[in-house]
């Protein structure tokens, strides 16, 4: 959500166009680790996060002083292949918030 990106950038201390540059640098040095080799990934299995931790994380929020409310939350595993063979797994975690969702990454 914008007001959690906002915040984000303030924490970090950078603008909105440096975390881009810095984003798109990671997507470079994994493209360069790739090379020929392709990685794909895989959605798995769906969690669904309770309304006692999404109304802790709202107030936590709301502490820093941002203004959002998280309706929905999931957490979703995801697998990630290179050539079709499994490399790692890992999970993420999606939002709703202002009736729109965001991936909000790993939790």
């Amino acid at each position: 959500p914008p007001k959690l990106l906002k915040y984000e950038l303030k924490g970090r201390d950078m603008s909105k166009k440096e975390l881009i540059e810095e984003e798109q640098e990671w997507l470079d040095t994994l493209k360069e680790w790739l090379g020929d080799r392709k990685m794909t990934f895989k959605l798995g299995d769906r969690e669904k996060i309770g309304k006692d931790d999404i109304k802790e994380l709202n107030e936590e929020y709301k502490d820093e002083g941002i203004h959002f409310k998280i309706q929905k939350a999931y957490k979703y595993e995801v697998e990630y292949f290179i050539d079709g063979e499994l490399y790692s797994s890992s999970f993420i975690v999606v939002i709703k918030a202002g009736g729109r969702w965001y991936s909000m990454g790993g939790w």
